[in-house]
């Protein structure tokens, strides 16, 4: 009997064929055994379903759900989340990729520090997967009102207990604002999440995408303040000026 605690990864995927085999491949490479991968495919026009059944024969943790409709990334991540039934949560996006010692290290991490929310280190890497020699380095711990003036919480990076399911449902109505919305929820709930400053996921920094253009990122996080956060005018301020800097301070590194 395997005596490891069972960590869901849940995976939207939205036309990916053409990274979807790295990014699961990276999944079954990883050192811990006990998960299982819940892709969720948002109406896929490509052959990214077809690449992810080929894998499902080879491998019975790999999960499938097709949505009915374009939902978009939280709503199909909700219902990832809905079916998940590890004691351990985490997210990856089909286009990235992780270490292969990301779960093992991280899940070591969380029992060691007796924690219930962590996130990781990671770095940035091309359409092809291939380094741009750039680490975002995450902090020891951060709370509540640290998060609110800093974006240092990677979705895929994160790994959550089960005890905190409940509050990890994303809103589903602010496009690429859900994620940071979704920690902040969390840390009203858990004190701290803490930070293990290893390099355990890649991101792929892909030109064009919502994330990558710096005015989406300062609208959406407004939006965050004052939509879903409720802060005040004078709230609001304080924290989009933290904000801005960090943003400005992370996108130098990012393109040195």
């Amino acid at each position: 009997m395997n005596m490891q605690p069972l960590i869901s990864i849940i995976i939207p995927v939205y036309n990916s064929e053409k990274f979807i085999l790295k990014t699961l491949q990276s999944i079954i490479d990883q050192n811990y055994p006990n998960w299982e991968a819940i892709c969720i495919d948002d109406c896929s026009s490509d052959e990214s379903v077809i690449l992810i059944e080929k894998l499902m024969k080879k491998d019975e943790r790999i999960k499938l759900i097709k949505n009915e409709l374009n939902y978009g990334p939280a709503k199909s991540r909700n219902i990832g989340l809905h079916y998940s039934k590890g004691e351990y949560i985490t997210f990856l996006d089909s286009d990235d990729f992780w270490n292969k010692n990301k779960l093992k290290l991280q899940y070591e991490f969380m029992i060691k520090k007796d924690i219930d929310f962590s996130f990781t280190a990671y770095d940035l890497v091309n359409l092809k997967g291939e380094s741009l020699h750039t680490v975002i380095d995450v902090p020891e711990k951060i709370n509540y009102t640290g998060l609110l003036g800093r974006t240092v919480i990677s979705t895929i990076t994160v790994m959550v207990s089960k005890k905190l399911k409940t509050y990890l449902y994303m809103p589903e109505n602010y496009s690429n604002g859900e994620d940071m919305a979704t920690w902040l929820n969390v840390l009203k709930h858990t004190e701290y999440a803490y930070g293990l400053n290893i390099v355990l996921s890649s991101y792929r920094q892909v030109d064009g995408s919502l994330s990558s253009g710096l005015f989406n990122k300062l609208t959406r996080m407004w939006k965050v303040y004052r939509k879903i956060e409720k802060l005040s005018l004078y709230k609001s301020c304080q924290y989009y000026i933290k904000y801005i800097f960090n943003v400005i301070k992370k996108r130098k590194k990012s393109y040195k």
